[in-house]
């Protein structure tokens, strides 16, 4: 029968194995539900609408992809009742911050919840979640926020669903989409590069990320191969991702969607500045028609 020490060394071997994020959705901000929506549809993604949240005053509309994961796209909703909101998500959804979070789907959240904690990494206990859907159904999850900068904002938050996930989003295949898949990868903006690299290689155990120069974002970008991780960090004093870091703190900057058809898919916004980045060939759309979201499509390899 192992001892009590060999039992500890066992675990920590097995906590320092790889581990892979499964990516659920990206949360988007505004002041404005209509607002988002309408940006959206401009590059050809098309929200539907997915209710008010229980907890609070807000609700959204989602931009679901063949692959499920979707764009949650969140907003303050009208209500006689007072809110219930966060000081830190009124604030970012008043100032139209955009991308504000990223979430992790998991099958165990306390399961999970515990790996990291031994880790070192701090985890919130998980808290129920849930919206009502313009039909009438309860959606509900566990959701918990990992480490100790804000929630979902370079760490993703955690969430478990309790109803069927069916219930929360439906994966859509629209020929409107040109071949868009799904979220492929999410730029996170941060402030001291090297401590973030170390932050996801103790979470993870992910091996050191590719890193380039990259002249969009006036940075350093840190991919880890094969997740949906890329890290932006000493960037330019003058840079837009700078003026985001003062503005808001470390948040995601910027999101990709795979394709298997970057020529077709380019033309929904249309995308432009096409480019190769981390091996494969990348087009952004232009900021100023989703106020200053940074959105573009990735080939899928």
């Amino acid at each position: 029968m192992p001892s009590n020490n060999q039992n500890y060394v066992n675990e920590l071997r097995r906590l320092s194995q790889t581990v892979q994020v499964k990516l659920d959705h990206v949360t988007i901000c505004g002041s404005s539900l209509a607002s988002l929506e309408q940006n959206f549809a401009q590059v050809g993604f098309r929200a539907e609408y997915g209710g008010r949240h229980t907890a609070n005053s807000t609700h959204m509309s989602l931009v679901s992809f063949e692959d499920g994961t979707y764009l949650e796209l969140v907003a303050p909703a009208q209500t006689e009742r007072p809110p219930k909101r966060r000081p830190r998500w009124s604030a970012l959804m008043a100032s139209d911050v955009g991308l504000a979070a990223w979430a992790s789907r998991v099958d165990d959240i306390y399961q999970e919840a515990r790996r990291l904690s031994m880790l070192g990494i701090h985890v919130a206990s998980p808290v129920l979640g849930g919206r009502t859907k313009p039909d009438g159904t309860l959606v509900e999850w566990l959701r918990a926020d990992v480490g100790q900068r804000a929630e979902g904002a370079v760490l993703p938050f955690l969430i478990q669903d309790r109803t069927p996930r069916s219930f929360r989003v439906q994966p859509v295949t629209c020929p409107d989409r040109s071949g868009l898949v799904g979220i492929e990868m999410v730029v996170l903006g941060v402030r001291d590069l090297a401590a973030s690299i170390e932050l996801f290689r103790i979470a993870y155990g992910w091996p050191l990320p590719h890193s380039i120069e990259d002249a969009f974002f006036d940075a350093t970008l840190a991919h880890f191969p094969g997740t949906p991780v890329v890290l932006a960090g000493h960037c330019s004093s003058e840079s837009w991702l700078s003026d985001r870091l003062e503005r808001f703190g470390e948040l995601p900057a910027a999101l990709l969607v795979g394709t298997y058809d970057l020529v077709r898919a380019s033309r929904l916004g249309p995308f432009q500045w096409s480019k190769h980045w981390f091996g494969r060939r990348v087009a952004w759309s232009d900021p100023n028609r989703l106020n200053g979201i940074r959105l573009g499509v990735v080939e899928r390899i």
